[in-house]
């Protein structure tokens, strides 16, 4: 399995330049078209290019808003700038890449890799992992939102270490077969479900406590089976309903549902 940082280096080695190059799928195309080519390491020479999209030495990610993506009127690039909307190639592991780790956490975590989002506004639309992280993830402000992927093999949240969360706004729509929620001791609150079936795209999640006030309402733009949602009005430990077009759970603030799972 190669690294991102190995197969930045192998291209450069080999006279292909890497610049644009968003996701890790297409370092993985180009390493193979290469290979095609017959090109081999060392045949290129040296290349001085030194804008390549991802730094091995960033350990943190900072952001304050990520426009919705595939809406060409509005320049946005689909699922670039990983680790925001994984198509399926994502750079930290998800999707079948010949030199990636499957999606949903199939990669030991590297201590080293930290997400944290500490502000700001963020829309993620994702076909493979949504927030994803082969390191640990961090929460501290900030209003985001995540539609994820409607397929089994990846998740809305995928983060391979710790996942805590102490402050914003979250929810996280996305297929259920590799669901993951924060940890359990995060310094906020969150809940969880996995439905029975499949939610529409337009269809309403209402999030009520104990005593039938309402704690938030979202319409989600793209078919589900799972939500994520934490905010500073859930209180760990307590019970919530969480409705989906008038469908009622009720499930314990803090507890992934069954089949769900925290951080690794």
């Amino acid at each position: 399995k190669m690294r991102i940082s190995q197969l930045q280096a192998e291209l450069k080695s080999m006279g292909v330049s890497t610049k644009g190059m968003l996701e890790k799928s297409e370092l993985v195309a180009a390493y193979a078209q290469a290979i095609r080519d017959g090109k081999t390491a060392g045949s290129g020479g040296d290349d001085d290019d030194d804008d390549d999209v991802f730094d091995p030495d960033v350990k943190e990610l900072k952001t304050t808003k990520m426009p919705r993506a595939g809406d060409p009127g509005d320049g946005a690039i689909p699922n670039a700038g990983n680790p925001f909307g994984g198509g399926g190639g994502s750079p930290f592991g998800g999707g079948g890449s010949p030199f990636g780790g499957m999606g949903g956490g199939g990669m030991e975590a590297d201590s080293s890799l930290n997400l944290v989002i500490n502000g700001g506004t963020l829309e993620v639309w994702a076909s493979g992992d949504g927030l994803d992280s082969n390191g640990n993830a961090t929460i501290t402000g900030g209003d985001i939102t995540v539609y994820g992927p409607t397929t089994d093999g990846n998740g809305a949240l995928d983060v391979n270490g710790t996942f805590d969360i102490t402050g914003g706004t979250l929810v996280a729509a996305g297929s259920s077969g590799m669901m993951v929620t924060p940890a359990t001791d995060s310094a906020q609150g969150w809940v969880a479900t996995a439905l029975s079936g499949t939610a529409t795209a337009g269809s309403d999640v209402v999030i009520t406590d104990a005593d039938g006030t309402e704690i938030a309402a979202y319409t989600i733009e793209k078919d589900y089976a799972s939500v994520v949602f934490s905010s500073a009005d859930i209180e760990q430990g307590a019970t919530y309903t969480v409705a989906v077009d008038g469908t009622s759970t009720e499930v314990t603030a803090g507890v992934a549902p069954a089949g769900g799972r925290g951080p690794m």
